[in-house]
């Protein structure tokens, strides 16, 4: 053991030098879309713990990061008990419709903001620039907590000191309130599905897993033994070389701390986590009592499913393995059992069948001004299955064509703020009908039957989820009487009810 440690010790020495260049090649959203924007005119503002990096058209986003950065700061040191000698670096775009953020150990994280995905892919009342700065921060604070004192390198070669599961659990649980689209279904379903594993490949929702597994586990860990079990964790250190050299390891702190080891604790929660999702189950109804048979439609995995308009046939986005994880619209014709594929790529739902049969409108992550990637509206012909794109740079999704099929409602968002669009089939003029301001986001468009309205969820800037009815005669808005955490309106045929 001693001669393995020193030569870890030399090896780190020798290359130690290599991280210095990591510090500017890591600061780049490019990891995600391979490109660069040397357009971008870079501003920086600074706080007494960070500096944040914005570009200059984002002027007015670094006061509400800069007030969100310093809470949480505040928060995590507490928790966590963990200072910064250095100010942080937050650098933050919109040059492209990413959900995500990440977080560098090197001292920054970068984050995509202005994304309207957030209302239709999670749930919760947490505005998204606070959910993903504290998250990020948390990655960053955690890094801090276990780091060794000789560099970064000798931290992961001598130990395990951030699981993925454990890091993504810590960030969830200091910063966000548990929530179905964080967690809650991803853990219910794969425990009654006995495949509690993410990281089996088995599942195209095992990275969502992981993160509701870890939250998990932290918030039984703190049921159990109290929340400052989680800091004496993250401070725990195995010395070598007469203390020379102290690291972090996740499983030798557990063990240590806790009194046994993370395989015990593991089976313990996993019984708990079976006991609890089981005995709910066994108080509700299944799917059988619905009394409707199942659809035999393509795809292991189903995104969205629109009947036609007479009813014969089906439009169906799904992907249809993991070896091959592209999403793909399908027209699927219930009395011939034939099934055709219209279009493939980062398909997003809802589509929307014209009321003829004839074409499909959709939305897909594509390609638009400076190489961001956005969304934009396609238009698919049901026999020459050519896809047609009919928005540019538009950041547009939830086609939805009206009942005469010369129009076609989307939603479009542009600096945080969506609003609903209804455009000309034919000329392909555009016409606003919303006027929102500020941090709202919708989702979830569809054109009532009888052509009058339009039903749709928002995410407003207070963070309520509610559905609202938009009268395109007058353009006057009905809010319904809901306030909780209602998405996906469905009109009944006759127009006059909504499911959601």
């Amino acid at each position: 053991m001693t001669v393995r440690l020193w030569l870890i010790f030399f090896i780190c020495t020798l290359f130690f030098v290599s991280l210095s260049p990591l510090s500017a090649y890591g600061q780049g959203f490019n990891t995600f879309n391979n490109r660069n924007h040397p357009e971008l005119d870079w501003q920086v503002a600074e706080t007494d713990h960070f500096e944040i990096m914005y570009p200059a058209h984002l002027a007015g986003i670094e006061i509400e990061a800069a007030s969100i950065s310093e809470a949480s700061y505040t928060a995590l040191s507490k928790n966590l008990d963990v200072t910064f000698d250095e100010k942080i670096r937050i650098y933050l775009t919109d040059e492209d419709e990413i959900l995500n953020g990440f977080a560098v150990r090197l001292g920054y994280t970068n984050i995509w903001v202005h994304v309207n995905d957030v209302a239709r892919q999670w749930s919760g009342n947490t505005k998204w620039l606070r959910t993903v700065i504290s998250h990020e921060l948390a990655h960053l604070f955690h890094g801090k907590a276990v780091r060794g004192n000789r560099g970064l390198l000798l931290d992961f070669l001598t130990g395990d000191p951030m699981p993925s599961f454990w890091a993504e659990g810590i960030a969830q649980y200091e910063t966000e309130l548990w929530d179905a689209y964080r967690g809650e279904q991803w853990l219910r379903t794969a425990t009654l599905d006995d495949q509690l594993s993410y990281t089996d490949g088995r599942s195209v929702w095992n990275g969502r897993l992981q993160y509701a597994v870890g939250n998990s586990q932290l918030r039984y860990l703190t049921s159990q033994y109290g929340d400052s079990t989680v800091t004496q964790i993250l401070k725990h250190r195995s010395s070598y070389f007469l203390g020379f050299l102290k690291t972090h390891d996740f499983y030798k702190a557990f063990d240590e701390t806790t009194g046994q080891s993370y395989r015990a604790f593991y089976d313990e929660w996993r019984r708990h986590v079976n006991i609890y999702y089981n005995t709910l189950a066994g108080q509700m109804e299944n799917a059988d009592s619905l009394g409707s048979k199942p659809l035999s439609i393509p795809g292991q995995y189903v995104y969205d499913v629109q009947v036609g308009p007479d009813t014969s046939q089906i439009a169906v986005v799904s992907l249809t393995s993991l070896s091959r994880p592209v999403r793909r619209l399908f027209m699927v014709d219930k009395a011939a059992k034939k099934t055709r594929i219209l279009a493939e790529g980062s398909i997003q739902s809802p589509v929307s069948w014209h009321p003829e049969g004839t074409s499909i409108a959709y939305a897909s992550r594509t390609r638009a001004k400076n190489g961001s990637i956005v969304n934009d509206l396609f238009i698919v012909d049901t026999k020459s299955r050519k896809p047609q794109r009919i928005t540019h740079n538009r950041r547009a999704i939830s086609p939805s064509y009206s009942p005469d099929g010369k129009r076609l409602a989307f939603i479009g968002s542009e600096r945080g703020t969506a609003n609903i669009f209804i455009l000309d089939v034919e000329t392909r003029t555009e016409v606003q009908y919303t006027s929102f301001e500020g941090d709202v986001q919708l989702s979830s468009l569809q054109w009532q039957p009888n052509g009058r309205s339009i039903a749709y969820s928002i995410f407003d800037d207070e963070g309520k989820r509610t559905v609202q009815v938009l009268d395109t005669s007058d353009k006057s808005i009905t809010q319904l009487p809901t306030d909780h955490d209602d998405q996906f309106p469905v009109w009944h045929p006759s127009g006059s009810q909504i499911a959601f």
